[in-house]
């Protein structure tokens, strides 16, 4: 289950990347999903955590998906 929970994490930021067309849009998703010093330093410690979920290309998702999969067995057992 947290395998699956995280994937869907990782698809539903990805969908977000996609559909962030307007400069506002485009602005919330790099604000909080790019990690940056300028953003530790803002006061936007969760890009750590948040920045780990980013994924702009479809082969990006595609391939770290299948590798977080191909090691879930072991990360979970």
């Amino acid at each position: 289950l947290p395998v699956i929970i995280i994937l869907v994490i990782n698809v539903v930021v990805f969908i977000g990347w996609q559909l962030a067309v307007s400069s506002n849009d485009l602005a919330f998703m790099s604000e909080n999903f790019l990690v940056s010093y300028e953003a530790l330093v803002n006061g936007r410690p969760w890009v750590l955590l948040t920045s780990v979920f980013s994924h702009l290309q479809f082969f990006h998702i595609l391939l770290n998906s299948l590798a977080f999969i191909s090691f879930s067995g072991v990360l979970v057992s």
